[in-house]
């Protein structure tokens, strides 16, 4: 392998030389955005389970307020606090279809099947004991009132209760799962990163070192052949001056010939 980038031309290992870098570069991008990726589908499981949770005890507090405005109805016939009771009865109704759709705990919607009905049942009673009250008057209401059925509150409270703690325990799991996730994902950047220095950094280094022995080596070779082309020329040099020292012998013996 090294003797193959060592017969690429200069031009070709510099090439080489950006090229890895460069690519990298884009290793170390993809990692990152895959990190962002699984952390923002980590703060969205995290923001659904907290909005479970509010979920879940908005459903404890407009019960209360159904039962509040029930109270408050049988004591003085005001229509508004009939329409409040109905107001909390449309915005629990809404609250479940919420529950329904945010819920992923299997062991949660099996008690929010469970808790839907009983809901509907201490509603059911309350509706009834305000209708009670508009056909026989407030004394009658009241022994409806306390003829109701008071388990439905208990049930609604273990049910909630241990829906909010399954939550909890749900919600710092996934907490914990973001922080793992950062920690890792900060590292695996951080090594990427150094990496992507020090590989960049030795082939640089390489790519000099060979750049520079390709450049004395070229240099070697025109000093070579300067020195040969002095020799030659020389060498020429010295067959002129011969074949000139001849010229002349010959030249005193035509003279000497001519003479005589």
């Amino acid at each position: 392998m090294r003797q193959r980038f060592r017969s690429l031309t200069v031009q070709r290992q510099l090439a080489i030389g950006f090229a890895i870098p460069l690519i990298l570069l884009v290793v170390v991008g993809a990692v990152g955005y895959s990190s962002i990726d699984t952390l923002d589908d980590q703060a969205t499981e995290i923001a659904d389970v907290r909005q479970v949770g509010v979920e879940i005890r908005e459903v404890t507090n407009l019960l209360r307020d159904a039962e509040f405005y029930e109270a408050e109805y049988l004591l003085t016939g005001n229509a508004r606090y009939l329409e409040g009771f109905e107001r909390s009865v449309t915005a629990l109704d809404e609250e479940f279809v919420d529950l329904w759709e945010y819920l992923t705990l299997e062991e949660n919607r099996t008690r929010l099947a469970e808790l839907e009905p009983l809901v509907d049942q201490d509603l059911a009673q309350m509706r009834a004991t305000m209708e009670v009250r508009d056909a026989s008057g407030l004394e009658a209401s009241i022994v409806a009132f306390e003829a109701q059925d008071g388990s439905f509150g208990a049930q609604i409270d273990e049910l909630t209760a241990a829906m909010q703690e399954t939550q909890n325990v749900q919600l710092v799991a996934a907490m914990q799962a973001m922080d793992d996730t950062a920690a890792r994902n900060k590292w695996v950047i951080l090594l990427s990163s150094l990496a992507a220095l020090v590989l960049a950094g030795g082939l640089a280094t390489y790519i000099a070192k060979q750049t520079a022995a390709a450049l004395r080596a070229r240099a070697d070779e025109l000093n070579s052949s300067s020195e040969r082309l002095a020799s030659v020329s020389a060498q020429m040099g010295a067959n002129a001056e011969e074949t000139s020292s001849q010229a002349d012998v010959v030249a005193a013996a035509g003279e000497q010939v001519s003479s005589n």
